[in-house]
């Protein structure tokens, strides 16, 4: 449709409205510099806008608008070289449940008068980290707290994978991260549990699990031993030797690197049972350095700035 003819058309609305339905049609010129068309009708002499009807002239939106959502990090970033533009800027949400990075195209420029450079906003591109299985197991038995044999026995059953050996002597030019998780470790104290004492801990409290506890003592090594006293007979106990902590490696976000952690040991006494917690030492470090290099990638990819937080 031509120029002439939209031009026209809107003529002949206005025409109608004013022979037929006894309105007056006027313009006014707006803040934005363009004219704009509203409608005066009769009853009470209430204002009305023309604009969804102008709108079905248009032969192309007004403006960019709309949120684009995706689920790998690499997409976010085509999308966001595909349409950024001089004052776009990220923002990131380090939010341990529901991590996020979220694009403003259309954001507003940078300076003091709150009128020029001003955009809507309303243009982004969003990443919500897929948090790993993983993660997310530990993060519940951590969460919930202490548990009995059968459920604690279960979880490390099938999570065994995830652990590790304990580091072994210190070598010459070892990363940073490891010397830190070193100290951590030295920090923390006890003694440190095998991929394999994990396993014969798990069976132990699996086979044990309808007994009674007679003792549960600290040894000079750190670990602590918890014998058993079973229903049919009566003297039989079964000693079973605990590590105070173990060394896990899982992936924050789906997909990811590996991430080293402790996991701290726990019991209490109940009655004649013992119930069990599986502790992670200081996860939020962790999930930090993940996060940070992932925000990393995202700025070196798009050239944009990145700030922590989220959009007006």
């Amino acid at each position: 449709m031509t120029e002439e003819n939209k031009q026209s058309g809107a003529q002949v609305v206005r025409d109608i409205m004013r022979n037929e339905a006894g309105a007056e049609v006027r313009q006014f010129t707006g803040p934005d510099g363009k004219e704009h068309t509203f409608l005066i009708l009769p009853e009470g002499k209430t204002t009305g806008s023309l604009k969804e009807l102008e709108d079905e002239y248009r032969t192309r939106p007004e403006r960019r608008k709309g949120t684009a959502k995706f689920s790998d990090l690499e997409s976010f970033c085509l999308h966001v070289n595909r349409f950024k533009g001089e004052n776009s800027v990220i923002f990131s949400s380090d939010d341990m449940a529901r991590p996020s990075l979220t694009c403003v195209l259309d954001y507003h420029a940078a300076g003091g008068n709150e009128f020029e450079g001003t955009h809507f906003g309303e243009h982004r591109s969003l990443y919500q980290f897929p948090l790993s299985d993983e993660w997310k197991a530990w993060a519940k038995a951590d969460e919930t707290g202490y548990m009995d044999h059968a459920s604690f026995a279960e979880f490390l059953e099938d999570r065994i994978d995830d652990v590790l050996e304990p580091l072994g002597p210190e070598q010459e030019g070892e990363s940073a991260s490891t010397k830190a998780l070193r100290r951590r470790i030295a920090l923390l104290g006890g003694n440190m549990g095998t991929p394999q004492k994990i396993m014969e801990l798990s069976r132990g409290l699996k086979i044990n699990q309808n007994a009674s506890t007679t003792s549960a003592k600290n040894l000079s090594s750190g670990e602590v031993q918890v014998a058993f006293k079973t229903e049919n007979v009566d003297d039989n106990g079964a000693p079973i030797t605990v590590p105070t902590m173990f060394l896990i490696a899982v992936p924050v976000f789906q997909n990811g690197p590996l991430y080293q952690m402790p996991i701290k040991l726990r019991y209490r006494l109940r009655g004649l049972s013992i119930i069990w917690a599986l502790i992670r030492s200081d996860p939020r470090k962790i999930f930090e350095n993940a996060f940070k290099e992932a925000v990393k990638v995202a700025g070196d990819t798009t050239d944009l700035p990145s700030l922590i937080g989220t959009p007006e």
